[in-house]
């Protein structure tokens, strides 16, 4: 690497020699420094380590040298200090040790003949529990409970917890002023949602969640014209929509024709799946349990004619020619369709409340809520 050095002298005595990579203000006394500096930029690691299984490679052979030294499991560096016979493998680690012994040691251990000291009182309560009664430093003082503890906060946390209950959370509730609380987050959020279920005060439902019910009370309070905030940006469509997910729909499938729901057996391809559904139950596609047009067949019989016109072989069986004709005559259309649309002349039925509510709504500009209403009133006088 090709690198123009800047020398910078700064006295007459000393010359330093300047990190040429701009944002690095590092200078060095000799060549040889800056050397192992600048690899520390160009990420250069010559000194990889030998040892089977190793592949750690570094700046500089003093530390792989020290490297070494966690094979070999060498310590060199050893406290020189009475008493302590701790050993490090770097000069670094040693004299960050030292430095614990050139504190002041004010808490001295008062059984006989034993003159240790410690920084720290906490150190001399477990040295004495350790090394001469052999028993925790901080035991339970309740009746009956034998345990013991390294810490104090060990055994403040053991006596809150088994002895002395600690109530933190209280139901904000007014039925339950007078409970006892309760000692967990995840307590009283289950009690909550057993005791105090979210309940609509103008329907009586009931909501898993207090956000549930906050959206279902708007549903009572505004019309749907009102909720109808978003708004086609398209020109020439007057739509508007609840959610912003159905203002997303509607472009995608409307404007943009998108048909992402396709029936699996003649291929049709539809915008929402509920037009699918539809499709299927209404049994307009009988690819599945009826088979293929044999046109080579009866071609004079006026059954030829019907297969050609429906696309289905109704020589089957008896029970496929009576669902194509109750399908063309509408026969047992109002079976199991106990919502009727309630709009004068209109004669169309539906097998769930949600499907009328979606008929009212798209067909005759019927919020919802008006078209329960009008249905238990029916329902009522029926």
């Amino acid at each position: 690497m090709d690198i123009d050095i800047e020398v910078k002298p700064e006295k007459e005595s000393e010359i330093n020699y300047a990190c040429p990579y701009e944002e690095c203000d590092k200078q060095y006394s000799r060549p040889s420094l800056l050397e192992q500096h600048l690899r520390t930029h160009s990420n250069e690691r010559p000194y990889v380590c030998q040892h089977p299984g190793c592949e750690k490679s570094f700046f500089r052979s003093s530390h792989l040298k020290s490297h070494q030294r966690f094979h070999t499991r060498i310590k060199p560096f050893t406290c020189t200090y009475e008493g302590c016979s701790s050993s490090f493998y770097t000069l670094q680690h040693l004299l960050r040790h030292e430095v614990i012994h050139k504190k002041p040691k004010p808490y001295v251990c008062t059984w006989e003949g034993c003159s240790q000291r410690f920084v720290k009182h906490q150190q001399l309560r477990l040295h004495i529990a350790n090394e001469h009664t052999h028993a925790s430093p901080f035991p339970c003082t309740h009746a009956g409970c034998t345990q013991g503890f390294s810490t104090k906060q060990k055994l403040q946390n053991h006596i809150s917890r088994i002895h002395e209950k600690v109530v933190t959370y209280k139901c904000p509730h007014e039925s339950c002023i007078d409970s006892p609380g309760f000692e967990k987050w995840s307590q009283l959020q289950g009690h909550i949602r057993e005791a105090h279920v979210p309940t609509c005060s103008l329907c009586g439902r009931r909501f898993r969640s207090a956000a549930h019910l906050r959206h279902h009370v708007t549903l009572h309070m505004t019309t749907l014209e009102e909720r109808k905030s978003f708004k086609c940006s398209y020109e020439g469509c007057s739509k508007s929509f609840t959610r912003s997910s159905a203002l997303r729909k509607h472009n995608h499938v409307i404007h943009e024709g998108a048909l992402p729901f396709s029936c699996p057996n003649c291929g049709t391809k539809f915008g929402y799946k509920h037009m699918l559904q539809r499709h299927s139950e209404k049994s307009a596609c009988l690819q599945s349990s009826i088979s293929p047009v044999n046109e080579t067949s009866r071609p004079n019989s006026p059954v030829s004619f019907f297969e050609d016109t429906c696309k289905v072989d109704l020589s089957h069986t008896s029970s496929n020619v009576e669902q194509v004709v109750n399908q063309l005559t509408g026969y047992g259309y109002e079976d199991n369709r106990l919502f009727p649309c309630l709009v004068p002349g209109c004669e169309y039925r539906f097998k769930r409340l949600y499907d009328l509510q979606r008929h009212g709504t798209s067909y005759h500009d019927i919020p919802s809520t008006e078209i329960n209403t009008l249905n238990v009133e029916a329902m009522s006088n029926s």
